[in-house]
């Protein structure tokens, strides 16, 4: 009898440690799901933030390209207008031998 419940004994502790081993394995499943979520949830965000900076350089390089246009534009108005003065004053010089 005394070897019986020497026997029992023996199997509380195996079943203690055994829980205890399982319970420090669901724990460490847990936090390494959690980690992963954590890495995830890092990785999209930092994603939103390149694509919205990419949206915002997009942005930027359309702005200066539309400066540059009517930078050009007003410098070949500008040229048209020299031009046109030019014609304008070479009709009216007066001629001297006319």
């Amino acid at each position: 009898m005394a070897s019986v419940i020497g026997f029992l004994f023996y199997l509380t502790g195996f079943i203690s440690l055994n829980s205890r081993k399982k319970e420090r394995e669901e724990e460490e499943a847990r936090i390494q799901r959690k980690r992963e979520r954590e890495q995830r949830r890092k990785e999209k965000i930092l994603e939103r933030k390149r694509i919205e900076e990419e949206k915002q350089m997009a942005l930027n390089v359309a702005k200066e390209e539309r400066r540059i246009l009517i930078a050009q534009r007003k410098l070949e108005s500008i040229r048209l207008i020299t031009e046109l003065f030019e014609r304008v004053k070479v009709s009216f010089i007066p001629c001297n031998n006319c």
